[in-house]
């Protein structure tokens, strides 16, 4: 594949980078670049919240641990229809047209009285989940 060097002014990075990721096939075996790029453009315009959301859902996947999407709505101080919306647009944006980066599973719990009811957790594709790890450091508070 040949390329050719091209100085952009760093005002004008993303929409570059936009242009070119339009451009391109997605079936040519650069998918892990491309989603670098996609991230790296939408991080770049996330807000604070968007960004603890990410991080703290990338880090439960590095971990492998189940996140509940209560607990990371009480976390962020957001109520759960906020925190949905937020990740449907993320989800929307983020990777381009027709790829999730925040899934939102729901599963049956049992509690301690023995009634059934439905727990939404989130989840990430490890690898996506190191790559936000990855471009979110050192972009929010600590502890997120």
């Amino acid at each position: 594949m040949r390329y050719v060097m091209v100085p952009v002014p760093a005002e004008h990075v993303l929409d570059v980078m936009r242009w070119v990721l339009f451009r391109t096939p997605e079936d040519d075996g650069a998918s892990e670049l491309r989603d670098r790029v996609r991230l790296m453009s939408f991080l770049g315009e996330a807000s604070g919240t968007t960004r603890a959301l990410l991080t703290r859902v990338a880090r439960a996947a590095v971990t492998d641990e189940p996140v509940r999407l209560s607990d990371v709505a009480d976390d962020l101080e957001l109520e759960i229809d906020v925190l949905n919306a937020a990740i449907k647009e993320l989800n929307n944006f983020a990777l381009g047209p027709g790829r999730v980066l925040v899934q939102v599973r729901m599963e049956t719990a049992v509690g301690i009285s023995g009634k059934a009811g439905k727990v939404a957790y989130l989840s990430m594709r490890p690898s996506l989940a190191r790559l936000v790890r990855e471009l979110t450091k050192g972009r929010v508070a600590p502890g997120e």
